[in-house]
């Protein structure tokens, strides 16, 4: 997004007559209520995006992982809350932006400074805008951990099962590599 803000519009001729300033000004207005409707939408889509992927492979793991070694499974766990948080994160950020917080009340003096109060609305546009990307940032980061998650718990190895087997008095461990014809083969 560009940025709201700079210096008072003119034409090639000088100063802007009244219906090139209002056509301006309604420009601002329009783009400023863009800027608010796409964090809006932008807010939804985290939340959509967060409780289903998290949510998914969440359910999946548990079933998929439980199989996988320790290690596996608490790797699996660490970058899955990690993704989800940074997704939390992400859905903070863009509700602050949705909801304007941090602006606070704007006194006559500094609406003047600032060049009136479409300056101010402008420049509120302009914050808005700057939180949706750095919710985008966040959001893209938790899908990476997200969709990391995801391949340990498709790519999970499965723990092979160990066997001790006593024969002739002799003791013999391992996993299973293979069993056919009455002979079973230990690694």
């Amino acid at each position: 997004m560009t940025e709201l803000t700079g210096p008072v519009p003119m034409s090639a001729s000088g100063p802007l007559r009244p219906q090139e300033q209002a056509a301006v000004d309604a420009f601002r207005d329009r783009q400023n209520e863009a800027i608010h409707k796409g964090a809006s939408a932008w807010r939804l889509g985290v939340t959509a995006v967060l409780t289903l992927a998290g949510g998914g492979v969440g359910l999946s793991a548990r079933s998929t992982l439980a199989a996988a070694s320790t290690a596996w499974r608490a790797t699996t766990a660490v970058i899955l809350a990690a993704g989800v948080l940074l997704g939390v994160v992400s859905l903070i950020i863009a509700l602050t932006a949705e909801s304007g917080a941090g602006h606070g009340s704007v006194s006559d003096q500094a609406l003047m400074e600032l060049g009136g109060p479409r300056a101010a609305e402008t420049r509120q546009a302009a914050q808005v805008a700057a939180r949706v990307r750095r919710s985008q940032h966040w959001a893209i980061a938790a899908a990476l951990a997200l969709v990391t998650a995801l391949t340990l718990v498709l790519v999970a190895p499965s723990a092979k099962p160990k066997l001790v087997v006593y024969h002739d008095g002799t003791k013999t461990c391992g996993s299973v590599l293979s069993a056919d014809q009455g002979v079973l083969r230990l690694g």
